[in-house]
């Protein structure tokens, strides 16, 4: 599923890509916007990275029974290794499967109180290093792969709506003041900002030169205005969108003459 989103966030660049250096058509936008709506099953039927999260579940459920069972006459390696290999192993792998238990009610959150319980877990993390290091170091990527598929979703939503914002100028000649003039003819209704919390919808603005943005305010829940932040190594800062020129640039050479 890591995979998936990876190639979802290539799809969403090349969208971006393609947007902002050609003219196509108005079929050719609604096939890629209905594509986009077909990328994923709707956040309603809950998030696709659960299925692996209870797969995962099995498996280290499995592990524990198999490292649990011992021979019925065990040798006297196994009498004096075992309890040294066998139980921490069962031990961690237990912690394991409560770990995902976790993490799979805590995916039913919407954005913000999932990072306030994320966040909540950081101190549960330290007091566990020391007996299970393997959880501690493990169990937040876990917590973390939820948030790529938060930041998949919002990459498909943001090319969706940027592709009925450029409908919407081929049938008008003009951007729309604001994307709720884009229902119900280009969307049924203007997707919610997953980061900004429940009925927060995405956001849009038109620069100075006409090129136009959509986005949502991303992980920091801050509206920075469509732009990118970065502070110190955190490269995560800032808002999450896609960007678009206007129609005079793409029409014109985008090569400087020698």
């Amino acid at each position: 599923q890591l995979v998936r989103i990876a190639i979802l966030g290539i799809t969403c660049g090349q969208i971006e890509t393609l947007l902002d250096r050609s003219l196509p058509s108005d079929a050719d936008l609604l096939r890629l916007q209905r594509a986009c709506e077909g990328a994923l099953p709707p956040i309603s039927e809950g998030m696709f990275l659960d299925r692996s999260m209870i797969g995962e579940s099995v498996i280290q459920s499995s592990v524990t029974y198999v490292l649990d069972a011992t021979p019925q006459r065990p040798s006297t390696t196994v009498r004096v290794l075992g309890p040294m290999l066998v139980y921490p192993a069962a031990v961690t792998s237990m912690g394991f499967t409560l770990e995902m238990e976790d993490t799979l009610k805590a995916s039913r959150l919407s954005w913000p109180d999932f990072m306030r319980w994320n966040d909540a877990r950081s101190d549960y993390y330290s007091a566990i290093q020391l007996f299970t290091p393997l959880i501690s170091i493990l169990s937040p990527a876990i917590n973390r792969s939820y948030e790529a598929e938060w930041r998949s979703r919002m990459n498909l939503e943001n090319a969706r709506v940027a592709i009925a914002v450029e409908r919407y100028r081929l049938a008008k000649g003009q951007l729309p003041a604001a994307l709720a003039d884009l229902v119900p003819q280009f969307l049924s209704e203007v997707p919610e900002d997953y980061f900004a919390g429940p009925g927060v919808p995405l956001k849009y603005r038109v620069r100075a030169g006409g090129e136009f943005v959509v986005y949502s305010v991303g992980r920091n829940g801050r509206d920075d205005l469509g732009e990118p932040v970065k502070k110190g190594r955190d490269h995560w800062d800032g808002d999450q969108f896609i960007a678009v020129a206007p129609m005079g640039f793409r029409t014109g050479p985008q090569v400087a003459a020698n």
